[in-house]
């Protein structure tokens, strides 16, 4: 590349030289470096071509992203979500309430979330949220990926939609959203066999031990009418 610094066509070669410093894993400054390279390319020869793909390479570098992880059943107070991050300085979150009962009712049971687009944003538009919380994410300087782990402000046991958005509004166009189902429960259900009859135990949570005298509700789902209620009993010791 030093040979060819006078010619505008250098700054796709530095490009390119960018693109592939970014591919390398290895190197934990590969982004920096990376974006250093594709800047003195854009500076160099302002309204090439090159300098149009450096500066792509460099507004993907900088751009702000970030994914989640959530328990599926977790006790309150505990750091039930994971939120995968960078370039972004705050994320916003609220949490819904869910209607189990209302879902069950539903000729077309899906699931007990709302699980579609569709339904997810008629929630986030009708209902109000039971929280609302906004947390500080530590700075990315290096321009990858960052865990931070969250605690979700609930204390009501019951089953949650946690909805994260980039932006205060949580609208839904240029935005980044996303919802995860939660259910806030000391309880944990498991499975100890996969066929009829059925055997279920519930234990506590927090140290594994039986959880006695709670009632369980067996439900048939046929996926063409609401499911219906085959049997309730109460765990023994």
């Amino acid at each position: 590349l030093p040979h060819f610094r006078a010619d505008p066509w250098w700054a796709v070669g530095m490009a390119e030289l960018a693109r592939e410093v970014d591919l390398n894993r290895s190197d934990a400054e590969r982004r920096i470096r990376a974006r250093a390279l594709a800047l003195t390319g854009e500076k160099a020869f302002p309204g090439s071509r090159g300098a149009q793909l450096c500066r792509e390479l460099r507004a993907e570098i900088e751009a702000p992203d970030f994914a989640l992880q959530l328990m599926a059943v977790d006790g309150a107070g505990r750091r039930s979500l994971e939120v995968s991050h960078r370039n972004l300085p705050k994320l916003h979150l609220r949490a819904y309430a869910v209607d189990t009962d209302a879902q069950l009712a539903r000729a077309e049971f899906r699931g007990f979330f709302p699980n579609d687009d569709r339904e997810i944003e008629r929630l986030i538009a009708s209902a109000d949220p039971v929280a609302a919380w906004t947390v500080e994410l530590p700075p990315t300087r290096d321009f990858l990926a960052h865990r931070t782990f969250v605690t979700p402000p609930l204390a009501k046991s019951g089953a949650y939609l946690i909805v994260a958005s980039a932006e205060s509004s949580f609208a839904k166009g240029s935005n980044r959203r996303l919802a995860l189902p939660f259910t806030l429960s000391h309880l944990v259900l498991l499975e100890e066999s996969s066929s009829f009859p059925w055997e279920v135990r519930l234990v506590e949570g927090g140290d594994g031990r039986a959880a006695t005298g709670v009632e369980v509700t067996l439900y048939r789902n046929t996926w063409r009418t609401a499911p219906s209620r085959i049997e309730t009993v109460r765990t023994d010791a």
